[in-house]
Parts: structure tokens; C-alpha cells; sequence
């Protein structure tokens, strides 16, 4: 599970990343804007493969806190100021 956190936190990082790079000044607005996007398609297939009782809640929690806070943290990585 370990390491299922780890590339999904690189994948969602290089995600804001590209988000930011097309944004230029708006990179933490838009980067929160892919987030809620990613979690409208995250949370539906989370609920539907019953994932809140076949893992630990330490994971869901995690796996959940990688989306809203890596998207966002990439696309702010990429600012000038």
C-alpha cells in the first residue's frame, strides 16, 4: 500500500505540475480546480469497489489527502514568485 501512496502522490505532483505550466499567475486556483475534478472520478469508484472496508482507514485517509493536497502543491511549485 506503501508504495501505491508514493506514486500516486508522484503522479497527482506532476499532475499540478502540468496544470501549472499552463496557467501562468492562476496556478493554485486551476490546480484546485483539477483536484475537485480528480476527486469527482476518484470518489465514485472508491464508494463502488467498497474500498471504505476492504482497507485500513489510515489508507483511505492518505490516498484521499494526496489528491486534494498534491494537485494543488505541484501546480503552486511551478509559480515565479
Amino acid at each position: 500500500m506503501i508504495p501505491d501512496l508514493i506514486f500516486s502522490l508522484i503522479i497527482a505532483y506532476l499532475a499540478g505540475r502540468a496544470v501549472g505550466k499552463r496557467v501562468p499567475a492562476q496556478e493554485l486556483k486551476f490546480g484546485f480546480v483539477v483536484a475537485l475534478i480528480a476527486l469527482a472520478i476518484y470518489i465514485p469508484l472508491f464508494v463502488l469497489a467498497d474500498a471504505i472496508q476492504t482497507y485500513p482507514p489510515w489508507y483511505n485517509i492518505l490516498s484521499l489527502l494526496v489528491v486534494i493536497l498534491a494537485i494543488p502543491y505541484g501546480a503552486k511549485s511551478t509559480s515565479k514568485s
